[in-house]
């Protein structure tokens, strides 16, 4: 079964970059290595049909420090796997960090895809390249309260337990901030939640829907022009509710 389950999962983490590709193969190939003792009566009993006798593994005859040995192992398990693990679960749970993303809300009307259309670093427009370290190529508002900038650079990664986050572990070339927004005196105040001395201030302006105009600074003190317009970005793996037009 776990086979059978694991096999495409590995598929889609390779097809969709998910950056969990050798976990699963990890996974796999142990589920592998426990049907390997009786891989010929599988292949007897699923491939041709026939029967087949699977061949269970006979308790050993232990004496009494062998016992106690075993039980201690046993107890052991318990204590490291259920019980620490599970209390430092319960800590991310506690901290906000169930499913490894931000659970507050950002602005709803500011969702969506941004595409770069101008970009301006120090008063000098930089053009579009896909290959270029500076210059933004896209911006996503997420519906939760992060924003993502696309920029074409290695991202130093920390994947120790509390930082690995589904915003830093799994998702090359994207820089992710929570944001404040102060919509009365058009402020974003951007901040990277693992870098803290991480954080710009912009100032925006919305001359029309689903276009803003950003100015600011960023972290090295270079001033900031860039120009997004949303993009109506369509997935074709989102599933209408019932009763929406296509």
């Amino acid at each position: 079964m776990m086979v059978a389950i694991l096999l495409p999962i590995w598929f889609v983490n390779i097809g969709y970059d998910a950056g969990v590709e050798l976990a699963s193969m990890h996974l796999l190939l142990l589920s592998l290595l426990i049907l390997a003792k009786n891989a010929r009566q599988f292949w007897t009993i699923l491939i041709e049909h026939k029967q087949a006798a699977l061949n269970y593994i006979i308790p050993l005859d232990l004496n009494g420090w062998q016992r106690i040995a075993r039980i201690g192992l046993k107890v052991g398990f318990i204590l490291l796997f259920l019980v620490y693990r599970g209390f430092e679960y319960e800590q991310l749970y506690a901290n906000g960090k169930t499913f490894k993303l931000p659970l507050e809300d950002g602005v709803k009307s500011f969702a969506g895809f941004y595409n770069v259309s101008e970009f301006k670093l120090n008063n000098r427009s930089v053009p579009y390249s896909p290959y270029d370290t500076v210059r933004w190529q896209n911006v996503v508002f997420e519906k939760f309260n992060t924003i993502s900038i696309r920029v074409a650079k290695a991202t130093a990664l920390n994947t120790s337990n509390k930082d690995r986050t589904t915003e830093y572990y799994g998702n090359i070339g994207r820089l992710y901030y929570g944001y404040d927004a102060d919509t009365v005196n058009h402020l974003f105040v951007l901040k990277n939640r693992r870098d803290t001395s991480s954080q710009l201030t912009l100032h925006y302006v919305r001359p029309s829907k689903g276009k803003f105009i950003l100015s600011g600074f960023n972290e090295s003190k270079d001033s900031l022009y860039v120009v997004l317009e949303q993009i109506d970005k369509k997935y074709p793996l989102a599933v209408k509710r019932r009763g929406e037009s296509q």
